[in-house]
Formats: C-alpha cells, structure tokens, sequence
C-alpha cells in the first residue's frame, strides 16, 4: 500500500472498471466525424437538491497537493549555472516559487490505477445521475471536477514531463493533448477543450470559472484542495482568483504597463474590451496597492507563461 491510498481502492477500481465496460462499444465509435450537439448539456433543474458526493476526489487532493500560501510577490532568486557551463535547464521564472505542488514523484502503479478508476467513476456519473436532474452549481461542480481530474490522471501517468507547452500544442501530427477524446458523455466523445470552450464557457459567461480549471502548470490558477460542489463551488473560485491575480503569475508591473498572464489572452471571449474589460475584472479581485498601480497603469499586456509542471521545487526535473 502506498503512500496515501487510506479507502477501498478494490471495490472503487471495480466498480469504475465495470462502468467502462458497460460503455466499451461506444468509446469505439468513429466520434471525430460526429457533429456534437454541446446544447443537450444546457437542460438544469433550478429547483433540485440533487448533490454529488466527490468525497474520494477531495481525499485525493488533500493527499497529494501541497498548499500553496497566498504570494508574497517576491521574485525568486535566479538560480546560477553548474561551472564550466553556460547552460540552465532550471525554472527561471520569477514566480516559480509560487502555486500549489502536486506529488506526482511519490506515486506508484496502484495510485495510477486508483486515480485512473476514480476518472472513469466520474466520467461515467451521468449515467447514473443525468446532468439535467442538476442545478447549475451542480453542474458546474461536475464539469470543473471532471475536467480537473482528467487533467491529473493524463499528468500522473505520462510524469516527468519537464514543461506541458509541448502536450498543451501539440507537435507534428500529434494533436494538443487539450484536443484529445479523452472521455465518453453518454455516447459523445469529448476533450478537455470541449468541456472548457463548448460546455462551461457557453453555459456559464463569467470569468471567475477560468479559476476553477487545473493547468497542470505552475502559470495556471491553483489545484484546490477540496473537491468542488454545488455548495462551495462559487466561494472556492472567489479564493482561487483572488490568489492567482494578486500573486505574479497573473499579475506584475513593469512602469506603467501592466503585465497579466496569457491565461487572459486564450480566453478573450470573456473580455470583448480586452483592456477595459480585463481592468474592470481584475480590480474585483486585487488588494489595495495593487489596484492603486493597476488605476494608474496606461495599458495592460499579457506576458509570459510558465509552463513547468505542479511538482515541489526541490525535484530534480524541476
């Protein structure tokens, strides 16, 4: 037994594993000349006190994610070269110290197979409970958690990977990972791209749910700690942006410029006025001085991105 599986990884991988087979046949289909239609996903029940138990997901998370504390923005100190050589493969971002860490060194094959059956459970929730007996935070809970842990079993079982930017866009005839049927929604093949840009930024035009979405980067938002529901779904995407906007990786100064993250810039859809629009949404979120600089900036324009991976910043490959 590793490290941090404490539950019943037997009955949960057989159970998850059961449920993938029940749907073998249709994960074979040839979906990538099928025309999905994202509207089935925008039925709801306003009124339901339907609610999902993540409990297994949260008890991941709290097992493997070291938290990260709210940023002291001070940039970390360069880290200098071996001697006789002018060449560093270390992180050298400023913010590199920043954001929450994930144990992907420590795990073994059981806790591959553990997070791996735990996806396939969660994939296959909308058989048992379908999507429109949900109210919209319940929903939205679901699609964030999907997505979040589809992202970790695709990290967990192809680490190390120094730097996602390659997965992220792909190479050759290798598609972006992002692009990848990598989940079957009763029937329909879907990527991560899909449920971020067809389903939750369709269904939900509010900026905050860019919060809730894994990176798998040390320049994304924070993995939470806690698995979303429909109860804290709404609060922990209010923590979530108020750490990455006040932290370096969304945002710096350089004079009288204001330096924000691309995250903003791969999702404009949500700022039609970049400048005015990007201002208004980041002053909801900055503390005192920050919001001074940020009045007193003449234009905003998105910066670097960094693309090293969630691991502790003593690893080797980091």
């Amino acid at each position: 037994m590793s490290f941090f599986i404490r539950v019943a990884i037997k009955a949960i991988i057989s159970a998850a594993m059961s449920l993938a087979c029940l749907t073998s046949l249709s994960l074979a289909y040839s979906g990538d000349h099928e025309q999905i239609d994202y509207q089935i996903f925008n039925e709801y029940d306003i009124n339901s006190k339907v609610a999902i138990n993540y409990g297994n997901w949260t008890t991941l998370l709290k097992a493997t994610v070291v938290r990260a504390r709210m940023s002291s923005r001070n940039y970390a100190k360069q880290i200098k070269t071996a001697t006789g050589t002018r060449i560093n493969f270390s992180n050298q971002n400023p913010s590199r110290l920043e954001a929450s860490r994930i144990l992907f060194y420590l795990m073994k094959k059981e806790d591959l197979q553990y997070i791996r059956a735990l996806r396939i459970a969660m994939e296959h929730i909308p058989r048992i409970t379908p999507l429109k007996y949900l109210n919209r935070a319940e929903q939205l809970a679901y699609w964030l958690n999907l997505y979040n842990i589809t992202l970790y079993d695709q990290i967990a079982h192809r680490y190390p990977i120094r730097k996602l930017r390659e997965l992220h866009k792909g190479r050759g005839n290798t598609p972006s990972m992002w692009d990848e049927k990598l989940l079957n929604i009763n029937g329909m093949q879907l990527s991560l791209n899909d449920i971020q840009y067809n389903i939750i930024q369709k269904i939900w035009s509010d900026p905050l749910v860019l919060y809730g979405m894994y990176h798998g980067t040390i320049g994304g938002p924070n993995i939470t700690v806690k698995a979303f529901t429909g109860k804290n779904v709404y609060d922990l995407l209010e923590t979530n942006a108020e750490e990455f906007i006040n932290s370096l990786r969304g945002l710096r100064f350089r004079g009288k410029t204001a330096l924000v993250s691309e995250m903003y810039q791969w999702n404009q859809a949500f700022f039609p006025d970049f400048q005015t629009d990007l201002k208004r949404h980041l002053r909801k979120y900055t503390n005192y001085q920050l919001t001074m600089r940020l009045d007193t900036s003449h234009r905003i324009k998105t910066t670097s991105y960094d693309w090293h991976e969630l691991v502790p910043d003593f690893c080797t490959i980091c």
